[in-house]
């Protein structure tokens, strides 16, 4: 785990000054790009997706063992993805709400300043 942390750095590290080139709209994309790439080798979700090409052989090694477990481990991973994207739509909404209220103080703030 720390050592997809240290390569998410090095990336980062190597995308930061190609994002500083003067253009202010991507260099803040290049930035949030960094971060965001970073953040993802950090995770376990990294690792997951390096399981992921050996999915098939374990779910036909299951059925081959019992076709009840088989049926288990498929129905298991169904319900593990539908509550991975139930929680992704329930965590959404909070978070726009306040990004939209982030940007409105933003532009109130402005008003202010320029009156």
């Amino acid at each position: 785990m720390r050592t997809l942390s240290r390569i998410g750095a090095r990336w980062r590290q190597a995308l930061i000054p190609a994002a500083f080139d003067g253009r202010a709209t991507a260099a803040s994309a290049g930035v949030g790009t960094g971060a965001a790439l970073q953040a993802f080798l950090g995770s376990a979700s990294a690792l997951a997706v390096l399981d992921l090409p050996f999915l098939p052989m374990m779910l036909g090694a299951l059925f081959l063992f019992h076709p009840a477990m088989g049926w288990l481990a498929c129905t298991g991973m169904v319900a593990l993805a539908g509550l991975a994207a139930l929680e992704r739509q329930v965590a959404a909404g909070p978070g726009k709400h306040l990004e939209q209220a982030s940007t409105l103080a933003a532009v109130d703030l402005s008003r202010a300043i320029a009156a």
